[in-house]
């Protein structure tokens, strides 16, 4: 069988695991300890996600401190162990396997948390490769991320791989790199403008895939 692709990276957070709550809950724990109101777990997760928010302005009232970052990462080492993958995908990462793609993560989290949520949620032994944005110079939108991921699979053609998002972020590093990209509906994001697919299960993946 002659697939479309070599290798298939995903973003993490809205595309493989239900973070939500766990986002939520961390960045309201760090402003409240900075005496700020908490916000709904809709408009933080707009702004985490929207390409036209500076978000940690938005959540922090300033550029973030590293009292900031300190508290977020304390609350969110606890809530990321009870994060799950969303239905289908365990089964779609099995069948990628199968097929003989390489698989890799590229998340604007960090490397750290990335691993951690991924192993509770039982997903971690699918991936060559994770890249978190304490890896490369600059997080999505920018290309640096999903460039990595390439040079670290070996793959050469870019046409030979897919990256697979749920936000306007993950759709602009997609391009940025010269890969095509799909949009999962399923996430957080609205933002598919750039997308040359969209997909609403994460079996349809493997209709693109070729699988």
């Amino acid at each position: 069988m002659r697939l479309n692709y070599d290798a298939v990276i995903f973003d993490m957070d809205g595309t493989l695991t239900n973070s939500r709550n766990a986002i939520v809950s961390s960045i309201n724990y760090a402003r409240n300890l900075k005496g700020l109101e908490s916000l709904g777990a809709l408009d933080i997760m707009e702004k985490v996600n929207t390409l036209t928010y500076d978000s940690a302005f938005v959540f922090y009232g300033e550029s973030p401190s590293e009292a900031d970052h300190a508290h977020f990462e304390e609350r969110y080492a606890m809530e990321c162990t009870h994060i799950k993958a969303y239905s289908g995908i365990k089964e779609l990462l099995e069948r990628l396997t199968t097929l003989g793609l390489k698989l890799a993560v590229a998340t604007n989290a960090t490397k750290h948390f990335a691993e951690l949520t991924l192993a509770n949620a039982g997903l971690i032994d699918f991936f060559a490769s994770i890249v978190g944005a304490t890896c490369i110079p600059r997080p999505k939108p920018a290309a640096d991320m999903l460039l990595h991921t390439l040079d670290v699979l070996r793959i050469t053609d870019k046409k030979r791989a897919v990256f697979v998002g749920d936000s306007g972020k993950d759709m602009q590093a997609a391009k940025a790199a010269g890969i095509e990209a799909v949009f999962v509906s399923w996430g957080y994001g609205t933002e598919n403008q750039l997308a040359d697919h969209t997909i609403d299960k994460p079996e349809d993946l493997l209709k693109i895939i070729g699988g």
